[in-house]
């Protein structure tokens, strides 16, 4: 699996120019938006370099390479944990940096930071592109390359629509729905900190656990 790692790493070294370019994009939305708006970078950034992972799995698939990776020492499920792993570890180095650069930018210009909501907000994109990465990567196994991009992209397109329908609906009906999120926040507010995170970093675990042993069952069914 480390043999995995080390060649995906290479393979995302020849990109560094567009890394380069979602790094200054990214400085961009720091220098021209203020306080937590910035978080946008943050996102940004972390979605750019993060779901670097479909870019392996492309690159796997061109000229049919991935019939010469199914002939060495590494089972199915060790491909699918792998890139797991490795888009995990995308995300996070991504966030990180990102976190850092932004927050120094906006210390560099003497901007109100509301640290909480900050932090807070940071989390968040870490989250949601954990979340991304568990949701597409059985899709992109799945479909590969282009038709992967496109099936994902109905997926989104469809979840959208889904989600302003369910709104649109509850509204017509006159359900409160901001009191709902209200008392949903008033609840967890109960808990500390901590409780939270330790319960959301959990959820995500055996959300991304699901997304391999899905992965796996995919790839087991595909014939190299």
């Amino acid at each position: 699996m480390l043999g995995l790692l080390v060649k995906d790493l290479y393979l995302l070294k020849k990109n560094r120019k567009i890394f380069i370019m979602f790094g200054g994009i990214a400085c961009i939305f720091a220098f021209t938006n203020d306080g937590n708006s910035a978080i946008m970078a943050v996102a940004y950034f972390t979605m750019g370099i993060g779901m670097s992972v479909f870019t392996t799995i492309s690159y796997d698939e061109f000229d049919h390479s991935n019939v010469f990776l199914m002939t060495l020492p590494i089972t199915r499920k060790e491909y699918a944990l792998e890139k797991a792993i490795f888009g995990i570890i995308s995300i996070g180095v991504a966030f990180l940096v990102s976190m850092v650069i932004v927050t120094s930018i906006l210390m560099l210009r003497n901007l109100p930071i509301s640290w909480g909501e900050w932090l807070v907000s940071g989390f968040s994109v870490f989250i949601v592109m954990n979340i991304m990465l568990a949701l597409l990567l059985p899709f992109q196994i799945k479909f590969g390359g282009e038709n992967g991009r496109m099936v994902i992209l109905g997926v989104g397109i469809v979840i959208a629509v889904i989600v302003v329908g369910v709104f649109s609906f509850l509204t017509q009906l006159n359900v409160d729905v901001e009191g709902i999120f209200a008392d949903i926040v008033t609840m967890l507010s109960r808990f500390s900190g901590a409780v939270i995170i330790a319960g959301v970093l959990i959820i995500l675990t055996c959300l991304l656990f699901l997304s391999v042993i899905i992965t796996t069952k995919i790839l087991n069914k595909i014939e190299y």
